[in-house]
């Protein structure tokens, strides 16, 4: 039955090419005709094309399909997106990744998206279209309803989804400062001269093998990786369990070299733990071992310092940072499975061991111990290393830990960022979006101030939280009739964020009471925001040049 189901499926699979190739040589895309080959088991994506065959010349196509289409990031499914932004026009895409599992698509556990165009071949790639990304609000989904403004909007070009791969994802994930982030650490992927920074590192064996050959003696003979937390009383006392203990000694369907399973090894475990505090990965560092595919391994066995190896790629996959580069870059992580894959910790930018000093090694080695004790492990000086070491800057570092902390899209992580923030959290944000906004003031040499508008008396977990922005030493205080009014517009609009400039010079800001809004990014962005927008209208000397 698998065979003749497999035989099934690479039959559609062909068919699907057909028809992607038979509509790109009709709309005179024979350079991409010649390299289409249909992502095996997306049967959506030819329904994108047959649509363009049956919709008329000019006529709009909405449909609502998978969201692996913008999620995906290489091989046949970015060839087949590209091929699509390049056969019609693509005028939307709404992508409500964070909704699924929601009663806005009640009895929809995958992440969905909604996909409109034209149907005509543009002249250019440079054609804008809008990208909406509706953020999750628990309260909204269970009327079945969610939030759309215009911070959940972007417009980008069809050539730039082409030329990135995870900018659809990026902008879903988190904001325009994510962008910015991974386009630096693309770029030092681009730069990276030793290609391959580990030279033995694969995906364990497949445990249910087809093979009938003997498995080679080395494999047979080695232990298999237990997890230490797994570990019982008797695994202590007896000996390790070997290949052929647990398995036999058929041969399994992919088993690799001996090289492979050479200590020090370092195995990570595809489906990633989501708390911070559980382990991502295990160093191996005194037998060689064999794992199976729910694993990958990296052996430092051939590098020239191989502890120090293993124990920086240990405190890399620990890091906010690769969180976050998988969260943006990978196809799964952050949406659907919750799995990293073999290409996610291969194309990140590993740091040249030649150029570290004894100092890092001593560090890393130090961080490392640390993680294996399972104790209360300093996180924020394992990220400060690592960043330090990929020559990632504070500002930048910020970006990181908000989007990690509150866009993980766990449940415990999505209750954080809809909860209420601090008071040391407000005020933290008003800090820094003063803090942003004092350049534009030096010139005229005027000092800017942002206060927290205290709640009203007796008023508990309002709505919306509100900040102003005012020259040294004016001073408003709006007054409970004012904010009620402003609150009513804003939920009038749907909006998550309201800007009012102060007659006599100054700017009240409003922001949603959920803690995801008032981060330091977050501040920078309606710092940049007041500075393009409002600037000049808002105070009464424009203190541009």
């Amino acid at each position: 039955a698998k065979e003749a189901n497999r035989k099934h499926n690479a039959l559609l699979d062909k068919q699907f090419t057909k028809i992607g190739v038979r509509v790109l040589k009709a709309a005179g895309l024979e350079d991409a005709a010649q390299n289409y080959d249909s992502p095996g088991g997306v049967p959506d994506i030819p329904f994108i094309w047959r649509a363009k065959e049956w919709v008329r010349p000019g006529g709009i196509i909405a449909l609502a399909l998978d969201a692996r289409l913008i999620l995906t990031q290489s091989g046949p499914g970015k060839i087949a997106r590209d091929s699509i932004f390049r056969a019609m026009t693509v005028t939307g895409i709404l992508n409500g990744s964070d909704l699924s599992q929601t009663d806005v698509w009640a009895n929809h556990a995958m992440p969905w998206m909604l996909f409109w165009a034209l149907n005509e071949k543009p002249a250019t790639t440079e054609y804008d279209f809008h990208l909406l990304t509706p953020v999750r609000e628990d309260s909204l989904c269970q009327k079945s309803l969610f939030r759309l403004d215009y911070q959940s909007a972007f417009t980008i070009t069809a050539r730039s989804v082409m030329e990135h791969g995870w900018l659809l994802k990026a902008l879903a994930m988190g904001t325009i400062l994510d962008v910015q982030v991974q386009d630096k650490l693309e770029k030092a992927i681009a730069e990276q001269k030793v290609k391959g920074a580990w030279k033995v590192s694969n995906q364990g064996y497949t445990i249910k093998p087809r093979k009938t050959e003997r498995a080679p003696q080395w494999l047979l003979d080695l232990p298999v990786f237990k997890r230490p937390e797994e570990k019982s009383l008797l695994d202590d006392l007896d000996a390790p369990v070997s290949f052929e203990d647990h398995y036999g000694d058929r041969e399994p369907h992919r088993s690799l070299t001996a090289a492979a399973y050479r200590y020090p090894l370092l195995i990570i475990p595809i489906r990633q733990a989501e708390n911070r505090s559980m382990v991502k990965s295990y160093r191996v560092l005194s037998e060689d071992c064999c794992f199976p595919k729910k694993y990958l391994g990296y052996s430092a066995a051939e590098h020239s310092d191989p502890q120090f190896s293993v124990a920086l790629l240990h405190l890399i996959i620990h890091s906010s940072l690769f969180r976050h580069f998988c969260f943006i870059r990978s196809k799964e992580y952050g949406s659907g499975r919750r799995i990293i894959y073999k290409e996610d910790v291969d194309a990140f930018p590993f740091p040249r061991i030649e150029s570290t000093s004894s100092e890092d090694r001593k560090d890393a080695l130090e961080l490392a111990d640390e993680i294996d004790r399972r104790g209360d492990t300093d996180w924020d000086a394992v990220d400060r290393f690592v960043c330090r070491l990929c020559h990632i800057p504070a500002a930048d570092a910020e970006v990181i830990r908000d989007t990690v902390e509150l866009a993980a899209p766990y449940q415990a992580t999505r209750n954080l960022a809809m909860a209420a923030p601090s008071t040391r959290e407000l005020l933290v944000f008003a800090t820094k979006l003063e803090a942003t906004l004092q350049p534009f003031f030096n010139v005229a040499k005027q000092q800017v101030r942002a206060s927290i508008v205290p709640q009203a008396n007796g008023e508990w977990n309002p709505p919306w939280r509100f900040v102003t922005v005012m020259l040294d030493p004016d001073a408003f205080e709006p007054t409970p009739a004012f904010i009620a009014k402003l609150m009513r517009v804003a939920a009038e609009k749907s909006a998550s964020r309201v800007v009012m400039s102060v007659p006599d010079g100054g700017i009240v800001m409003g922001l949603l009471n959920q803690r995801r809004f008032w981060t330091r990014s977050r501040a920078r962005l309606c710092a940049l925001h007041i500075a393009r927008e409002h600037l000049a209208a808002a105070f009464p000397i424009n203190v541009r040049r």
